[in-house]
């Protein structure tokens, strides 16, 4: 049984990474302006499929290093409204790569250890399989002038990250902090970069998101950033 949403149905059966929290945060935060985006990690393709939701005017190419997720995605992508917007393709974005788009998203591997893992979830899962620096390497590389990388993260990461973006000329324009409960420290947080202005950046938006209140219901900020997908 796939995940319904409004507009589309998700099956992750054949994906190592399943559908979850993180990946619906990050399709419906990220900015979705342009024509052109591509989708780092793409599983079983739900974060592009939001996109294209999103933006009608939007082609999505969505990549993957992990062949049965790419098939899984195309099988998604071929049964929704946006099929003829979408593209899923077997791709290391590990190596340099080339292209030019308006917006790069991804929902990053950023667990260390689990070694005893089979060879797919420790791909969609660990670090070593999308390290932080290639990422932002050839996500700089590949943006357009007036471009945009968005990612989640865990918070601990975060200052990592905006520095090795900064080194790669990319400037941090939004950030969310997201807490499960009022009382929890932030699990994670989701950044927007864009490439380094010449005339200056504009001003970093950082807010925060929590997601359950204290007797568990949404809170009302997540429902309206969701509510266009969860029925």
């Amino acid at each position: 049984m796939g995940f319904r949403f409004r507009q589309f149905t998700v099956d992750d059966d054949q994906c190592a990474m399943k559908v979850g929290t993180d990946g619906v945060l990050l399709g419906a935060w990220a900015g979705a302006d342009g024509q052109e985006a591509l989708d780092v990690g793409t599983g079983c393709g739900l974060i592009a499929l939001m996109l294209a939701q999103r933006n009608e005017r939007m082609h999505i190419r969505a990549v993957d290093i992990d062949p049965l997720a790419v098939r899984q995605a195309q099988a998604n992508f071929a049964r929704s409204p946006f099929a003829e917007r979408l593209t899923a393709e077997v791709l290391d974005y590990r190596r340099p790569h080339e292209g030019t788009y308006d917006l790069i998203v991804c929902n990053p591997p950023f667990f260390l250890g689990g070694k005893d893992m089979d060879v797919a979830r420790r791909r969609a899962r660990q670090s070593e399989a999308l390290p932080l620096s290639a990422l932002l390497t050839n996500s700089a590389r590949c943006l357009r002038p007036d471009g945009g990388l968005a990612i989640i993260l865990p918070y601990d990461q975060v200052a990592t990250a905006v520095s090795r973006a900064a080194a790669q000329g990319m400037y941090l324009i939004r950030r969310t902090d997201v807490r499960t409960t009022p009382s929890k420290t932030p699990a994670r947080t989701l950044l927007q970069f864009i490439r380094r202005p010449a005339a200056g950046a504009p001003p970093l938006t950082h807010d925060e998101l929590t997601l359950r209140s204290a007797d568990g219901t949404r809170t009302t900020a997540f429902t309206l950033l969701t509510n266009a997908f969860y029925l």
